[in-house]
């Protein structure tokens, strides 16, 4: 080890001991437990950590998830599990009705392109 890495792991260590000794503290002086998860390293030294992407999950994983929460609460709590509503879906001639109303608006905006490019 290099003397500044041997420095920076004493200071390290010197960073930890001081946030047990501030927690002890706080308990003595506050008389209860700080509650939680501990505090972050970038919460103390404010500075964040690098190489954490965070995960990005799908809409429908987002719904499963919480189904299954909502599943395990309902399984606490001795309820029954509250259904989760069908996704609505559109009939073929709402889905049709839609499109030619979208391609009337689109031609109209195109008529009225072409004749302000004409007469200007």
């Amino acid at each position: 080890m290099t003397r500044r890495e041997t420095a920076l792991q004493l200071l390290i260590e010197e960073r930890d001991g001081l946030t047990r000794a501030i927690n002890e503290l706080e308990v003595l002086v506050t008389g209860e437990k700080r509650r939680g998860r501990p505090q972050k390293v970038e919460m103390l030294t404010g500075v964040e950590e690098i190489n954490t992407p965070r995960k990005k999950r799908s809409a429908a994983a987002r719904r499963r998830m919480a189904a299954a929460q909502k599943a395990r609460w309902a399984k606490a709590k001795g309820t029954e599990e509250v259904p989760t509503p069908k996704k609505r879906r559109m009939s073929a001639a709402g889905r049709k009705a839609i499109a030619a109303a979208q391609k009337a608006r689109w031609a109209k905006a195109k008529k009225q392109q072409k004749s302000m490019t004409a007469g200007g």
